[in-house]
């Protein structure tokens, strides 16, 4: 037990520094603040603690993060409230789909994975099209 909450803390002491490398990738498109980033050897859980502290730090911003392990891939997305409420930007699934053709979750927040296609680069591309 102490040696998984110490690999806990690990992670997302981890989470935090690598937040603060990312927020200097985000890019404007329009009014909109948006970062879609590859990630490799990343896991579900810490790209999704990943995803919590950038959406802390840039909260009318969209996020979208693309874990990978091998030929898997995990995908998070984020889109902040104010930009849905103002209709400037689609809801998360839909870039989550986009990605890898399947999950879901909350408008705001949306999660999915599966087999890293061989187009991938094209597909992270297309989501700013998405904007």
């Amino acid at each position: 037990k102490a040696q998984a909450r110490e690999l806990s803390e690990v992670q997302a002491s981890n989470a935090a520094s690598a937040s603060l490398a990312l927020l200097n990738e985000f890019e404007t498109k329009g009014q909109t603040k948006i970062l879609v980033k590859q990630l490799n050897d990343i896991e579900p859980k810490g790209l999704r603690e990943l995803l919590d502290e950038l959406k802390s730090k840039a909260t009318d911003s969209v996020i979208v993060l693309v874990g990978t392990m091998g030929n898997k891939m995990h995908v998070a997305a984020h889109v902040g409230r104010n930009l849905l409420k103002a209709g400037t930007a689609p809801k998360a699934p839909i870039f989550v789909q986009a990605l890898c053709g399947r999950g879901g979750g909350r408008d705001d927040m949306a999660q999915g994975g599966g087999v890293v296609p061989d187009d991938l680069q094209a597909r992270m591309r297309e989501v700013y099209d998405l904007l």
